[in-house]
């Protein structure tokens, strides 16, 4: 599935990407309302990027279990502000899954609180697009590779 960008600094999605450790999984409060709401998801394992009916990617969220995750020290270093657009024929209340349930790898930096499911390293020709308020997809030729998130709080099994 391709994706296309736009830099724009307004467009970001304004809220707070958070762990719940009851629900073993990764929320996002927003701060204030959509002009458009969600209506379909891209599956990343058990994480859904939420998309509006035109593919525009809103926020991050879904079950992920800390178990799974390896110690990393990246992080993303230099993001660029704006938009993420998904090009594909949504229909609404329909997922669609970009990888298997447990496809892609999962990381945590502890001492950043940043989280990153699929490719940890960033490539020079990567475009990281940080589209939601702390929640980054690294695009590579077109395609979504990662997706890093971070977190404002931990899980209380790693010190949460």
């Amino acid at each position: 599935m391709h994706v296309e960008t736009d830099y724009n600094s307004d467009a970001v999605v304004q809220g707070i990407p958070w762990y719940n450790d009851e629900d073993i999984s990764i929320g996002f409060k927003l701060e204030r309302p959509l002009r458009s709401s969600a209506a379909s998801s891209v599956l990343v394992n058990f994480l859904q990027v939420m998309v509006d009916i035109d593919g525009r990617a809103l926020y991050v969220e879904g079950v992920t279990h800390p178990s799974s995750w390896l110690l990393t020290d990246a992080s993303p270093s230099s993001t660029h502000k704006g938009t993420l657009r998904f090009i594909y024929a949504f229909q609404p209340g329909v997922s669609v899954r970009l990888t298997g349930p447990a496809e892609w790898p999962q990381y945590i930096n502890l001492r950043d609180r940043w989280f990153c499911i699929g490719d940890r390293e960033i490539k020079s020709d990567d475009i990281p697009i940080e589209f939601a308020s702390n929640t980054v997809a690294i695009i590579r030729s077109r395609h979504l590779v990662g997706l890093w998130i971070k977190l404002d709080n931990l899980p209380r099994s790693l010190g949460g």
